[in-house]
């Protein structure tokens, strides 16, 4: 789980994780909607986008716990050279009578990806599976 104060911790994993294959995340317990929202936008926009941290040219599993994947697109994760896979876990289901088809998911969002969802009671999961282009 990340930190409150997140930008250190990461910047930390980006300069010494040259051989990071695998890489889950947590985010901190944010105290409100706004903070969630800053912290989304600035770890995709920020450190995915423009950082030059080591385990992008070698991370193939991406997992993102507790993250909205509507907050996210493929974009984002470019500059990943060997990423096969991205997951998006414990997504909040707060209609438990949604079917598989029911989720709005813009799939021209992640062009080259397929999406596989597994819901269950109250939560669900997306894997994005990387396809070769």
């Amino acid at each position: 789980m990340l930190p409150r104060k997140w930008k250190e911790c990461v910047k930390v994993i980006g300069g010494v994780c040259s051989e990071l294959d695998r890489l889950t995340i947590w985010p901190s317990c944010a105290s409100s909607a706004r903070e969630r929202d800053n912290f989304y936008r600035e770890l995709y926009e920020t450190e995915f986008l423009t950082s030059n941290s080591l385990y992008k040219s070698t991370i193939t599993h991406l997992t993102f716990n507790r993250f909205n994947i509507y907050e996210s697109k493929a974009d984002y994760f470019n500059n990943f050279s060997k990423l096969r896979y991205i997951e998006y876990k414990n997504q909040r289901k707060f209609n438990v009578f949604y079917s598989n088809t029911e989720l709005n998911i813009d799939k021209n969002l992640w062009p080259n990806y397929r999406l596989d969802t597994k819901i269950e009671n109250y939560n669900w999961d997306v894997k994005l599976v990387k396809l070769n282009t």
